[in-house]
């Protein structure tokens, strides 16, 4: 809050070059009308009354300003207007340029409010010098060397060129299904993509439609029929399939089970990276072709990093179907940890939402906490 009696005004008007100007214009935010007359200086405007030039020119703001507006108003003129208007100055007599950019002292008491608000004056903010904003995880990791893709060459002369490659992405998604560890779907990715606003961030991915089966200990697996590795996959993804029936070569036709349907549900975390970074190519390359993935490997060590361009939730996974063609689709959506505030009442539920319609038993620990924080 300004509690001083003085507003700081900066000239901006370029169409306003003198002191007269800049008190008798239409749209003047201040008002030194009066009907005596001051001194020498006073002029008679248009309307007959006495303009007070010289108190707005005295006017200091105060003792705790040293400039007046006479000075402040010298002080704003080049090299050569000072020389030219030095003896008037002195003189302290016949010095009525206004130079663009003057900063002058208003009295407050003088000062047109309507059209001081209209004109927007002063709303200047004052701009010092001051650090982005940037976390110190990101500075150290814009400053590592090693920040780069691997698909660049360092020529002799210090320049870089890009190579010609394939687009890459890995995609690790931990599961409820397989809560120990992660599941690898990079090999089955058909198409990636992910886009962020300020708001939030997206991202869908459509996978191959694996099938798997249920084994002995009721998990999920690839099935026998699906085979794969560094040079690719090999799946059988018809709707249905012909199964035999034990040894009499009997057979039937059932539907075909796709895995990342089953074991990829709502809520389940998803780590999406593309391009290989030199400080994680090592780490990228070892679990290449593996289907489950330590939990450790998650998390940046000394000497492998992992930076992640996406950590999201996802909201479902659905396929599609075809049956003219036989084509099956599987598709995976979500958000970025966004979605955690926004609707997931899992994990994040404000309590000024809940009011009256939330009910639970009296030893319902998890809402009990949701609620009351104990």
């Amino acid at each position: 809050m300004n509690n001083k009696e003085y507003i700081v005004h900066t000239h901006l008007d370029t169409s306003i070059t003198t002191i007269v100007g800049f008190l008798t214009s239409t749209n003047s935010i201040v008002d030194y009308y009066e009907n005596v007359t001051f001194d020498s200086l006073n002029l008679t405007a248009a309307t007959g009354n006495i303009l007070n030039t010289q108190e707005f020119l005295d006017y200091s703001g105060g003792n705790s300003v040293l400039q007046s507006n006479y000075d402040r108003r010298y002080s704003a003129y080049n090299a050569e207007d000072k020389q030219t208007y030095l003896s008037a100055y002195t003189a302290g007599t016949g010095l009525t340029k206004l130079e663009f950019g003057t900063v002058l002292y208003l009295p407050k008491n003088k000062v047109r409010l309507e059209p001081f608000a209209i004109q927007g004056v002063n709303q200047i903010e004052l701009v010092r010098d001051f650090p982005a904003f940037y976390a110190q995880n990101l500075v150290d990791l814009i400053k590592d060397e090693e920040y780069r893709p691997i698909n660049k060459e360092t020529r002799a002369s210090g320049s870089e060129a890009t190579i010609q490659d394939f687009p890459e992405v890995t995609v690790w998604i931990w599961s409820k299904a397989f809560p120990d560890r992660l599941i690898n779907v990079s090999p089955f990715v058909i198409t990636c993509d992910i886009s962020s606003t300020p708001t939030i961030g997206n991202f869908d991915i459509e996978v191959a439609p694996i099938t798997g089966i249920i084994n002995e200990n009721g998990e999920w697996q690839l099935d026998d029929n699906t085979i794969w590795g560094a040079d690719g996959y090999v799946s059988h993804s018809n709707i249905t399939r012909e199964i035999k029936l034990g040894s009499s070569g009997d057979t039937k036709s059932v539907r075909s089970k796709y895995i990342f349907h089953h074991i990829i549900s709502e809520n389940d975390l998803v780590f999406v990276r593309f391009e290989t970074l030199e400080m994680e190519a090592a780490d990228r390359l070892s679990t290449k072709n593996k289907f489950f993935i330590d939990l450790n490997n998650l998390s940046s060590t000394v000497d492998q990093k992992k930076i992640y361009d996406m950590i999201g939730l996802v909201d479902q996974t659905v396929i599609g179907v075809q049956a003219e063609s036989s084509n099956v689709s599987v598709n995976i959506t979500g958000r970025d940890l966004t979605k955690l505030i926004i609707d997931d009442g899992v994990y994040f539920y404000p309590t000024e939402f809940i009011g009256s319609k939330v009910r639970a038993q009296a030893n319902d620990g998890l809402i009990s906490r949701m609620i009351t924080d104990k």
